[in-house]
């Protein structure tokens, strides 16, 4: 794995990042589309604007996890973490129980 990925988390294709662009862009959604779901009601404003949405899906920008959740909520997203559940609570070397 190459420094920038090290330091980039983004690019790593197992991210959070990656992994909600992947989903939006699988799904078909536009970056408007995207930002209307984010509306709280069906006529009003969306939280995320389209061009947050679009310079994102882009690689341009990254998201704060406050607009990551926001936008992970309107697409009906949740975190899983299917490996810990597999093998169990995640040892630490060192950590005295």
């Amino acid at each position: 794995m190459s420094t920038a990925t090290k330091l980039r988390p983004e690019a790593h294709p197992k991210s959070l990042t990656a992994a909600l662009r992947r989903h939006i862009t699988d799904a078909g959604l536009t970056a408007y589309a995207v930002s209307q779901m984010t509306a709280p009601e069906p006529e009003g404003k969306p939280v995320v604007s389209p061009s947050v949405v679009s310079r994102f899906l882009r690689g341009e920008r990254s998201l704060t996890l406050e607009t990551a959740d926001v936008i992970a909520l309107a697409l009906n997203l949740s975190l899983v973490e299917v490996a810990a559940r597999r093998r169990g609570p995640a040892k630490r070397k060192g950590v005295a129980k």
